[in-house]
């Protein structure tokens, strides 16, 4: 797997938005039975590991054990409304994340393919926001490229004790005359960032 960079082009909705999933009656869609193998798969595309946050949490999604599925009530259709309220100029990062069960690279990847649902999402959102305002469409997409970060996080504690809360998507936003993120300590700086495997 290796790391994509800002090259990495969101053009189509990937067939994973078209699956069934299973249902139990009338309650709606269920979270998909495990193992399902899913950290087994190289993400497409694949992603960065994240190296910092942007200024402002817009949003989180919790998802299914082991699934690029968010758990049952959590939609992503409020992500076209969350970037209609924010200036043209703003850069979206997607972080996706996953509890510490399983190894590090499965998780790593399994992280990558959920950051890659919510930011296929933000995209359409860009898409539609941008499409109208832009002069031509060959500006489209490189625009939305350079609005758009998807990365991983791998395995995490961070969000809680509980290893469901860290199954988890943020999305966050550098808002243009917001306040610059804090740039980490040298010993906490990311390392190895180009090592994704």
């Amino acid at each position: 797997q290796g790391a994509a960079g800002p090259s990495a082009v969101r053009t189509s909705v990937p067939m994973r938005a078209q699956r069934q999933v299973a249902t139990d009656g009338e309650s709606g869609p269920q979270c998909p039975r495990t193992p399902t193998g899913l950290g087994f798969r190289a993400p497409d595309p694949s992603c960065p590991r994240a190296s910092h946050a942007g200024t402002t949490e817009l949003a989180r999604w919790h998802f299914c054990l082991d699934s690029d599925q968010p758990v049952p009530g959590e939609t992503l259709t409020p992500i076209p409304s969350l970037i209609a309220g924010h200036p043209a100029k703003t850069r979206y990062l997607v972080h996706g994340n996953a509890s510490t069960e399983g190894e590090a690279s499965y998780n790593l990847a399994l992280a990558c393919h959920r950051a890659n649902v919510v930011g296929d999402a933000v995209s359409s959102a860009l898409r539609a926001k941008l499409a109208p305002t832009l002069p031509a469409s060959d500006h489209l997409e490189p625009t939305i490229q350079d609005r758009l970060e998807v990365a991983t996080r791998g395995e995490t504690g961070e969000f809680g004790p509980d290893l469901a809360s860290n199954r988890i998507v943020v999305l966050y936003a550098e808002i243009p005359g917001g306040t610059l993120p804090e740039e980490p300590s040298c010993e906490d700086a990311p390392k190895h960032l180009g090592d994704i495997k």
